[in-house]
């Protein structure tokens, strides 16, 4: 049954616009006492998850508190395979931005945080995927659960995962995504107070674009917000030296180069930060971005450079 589901057309046909009988028949295995059933029907709920359209009807038609219901059942020495398909379900439910909000109000993020003691990483990576989709634009969300010093804490844990890059490349993501979405001076003291600096600045050498940019970007809300208390974990984890790194490399992207330079403007305000800037004659390589191609840069490219001169 679950397999017939990975086809989109055959997905899109069993569902019948949520009328399906073969759907139907779905959802009343999720408060079965099996635990093969409540796989299954976890399992094909996920799979039915995978538009938009079908995510918000069965959103409004309640199967969050389902499988709520199904993972309350499972926090104490639960069975890991449910665990782990009932929060790829509620992960592809949240995705559209409808559902998020409405996912937040019925207590998704209460009870997914439940699991926060896992050992299991497929688990792990499935929950922190889960509150990453849930407070993607939802400010007030991201600012209660970056706020939430245990979790933090357990994301710092999950940054050093070296063995589960999957683990930790979403813990990684998720500390950014509290920064960005909250935008938030009290999120941020509770992450430099976990010791998540050093890991945003290691993210930003991450080979994958989008997670380079979105360490920045939060770093880049820390200079903002609290240079100060962030100033001893720039110095300690090499910051200036990686943005140099950045901006010199000619394959980085066009938004890497203009965020790394926004950082760097951000961290003129703090001496030992200052003095790492002018020693790493950041001039040389600024100047040299006024004639990149992508205006967007090269306008940035000549803020900065007037920037580093009037400190200089």
């Amino acid at each position: 049954m679950v397999l017939l589901l990975l086809g989109d057309e055959s997905m899109q046909k069993l569902f019948e616009g949520g009328k399906g009988s073969v759907f139907q028949r779905v959802l009343s295995w999720i408060p079965s006492h099996n635990h093969q059933l409540q796989l299954a029907g976890a399992l094909a709920i996920a799979n039915f998850a995978r538009n938009d359209g079908n995510c918000i009807h069965m959103v409004d038609t309640g199967i969050v508190q389902k499988l709520l219901e199904l993972l309350d059942r499972h926090v104490d020495e639960g069975n890991v395979t449910v665990q782990h398909a009932a929060l790829s379900a509620l992960r592809n439910l949240a995705i559209p931005v409808v559902n998020k909000s409405k996912m937040l109000s019925a207590g998704v993020a209460d009870v997914v945080l439940k699991f926060l003691q896992s050992e299991m990483p497929p688990v792990q990576f499935k929950l922190l995927g889960t509150l990453r989709m849930l407070i993607d634009t939802q400010a007030e969300a991201a600012d209660q659960l970056g706020t939430n010093g245990k979790l933090v804490d357990r994301l710092v844990e999950w940054c050093e995962a070296k063995d589960h890059a999957g683990v930790m490349g979403e813990s990684n993501r998720l500390l950014s995504a509290l920064i960005r979405h909250s935008k938030s001076k009290e999120v941020v003291k509770t992450v430099i107070q976990g010791g998540g600096v050093k890991h945003l600045v290691t993210m930003a050498t991450s080979e994958h674009m989008i997670m380079q940019n979105e360490a920045l970007v939060a770093l880049g809300l820390i200079a903002a917000l609290d240079l100060v208390a962030a100033e001893k974990d720039f110095v300690g984890s090499s910051l200036v030296s990686v943005l140099h790194k950045l901006l010199s490399d000619e394959r980085s992207a066009p938004e890497i180069k203009y965020n790394s330079m926004i950082l760097i403007c951000a961290v003129m305000g703090s001496e030992p930060l200052h003095k790492e800037v002018q020693s790493l004659a950041f001039i040389d390589v600024v100047s040299r971005l006024r004639a990149h191609e992508n205006k967007t840069v090269s306008h940035q490219a000549s803020l900065t450079e007037q920037r580093l001169t009037a400190q200089s």
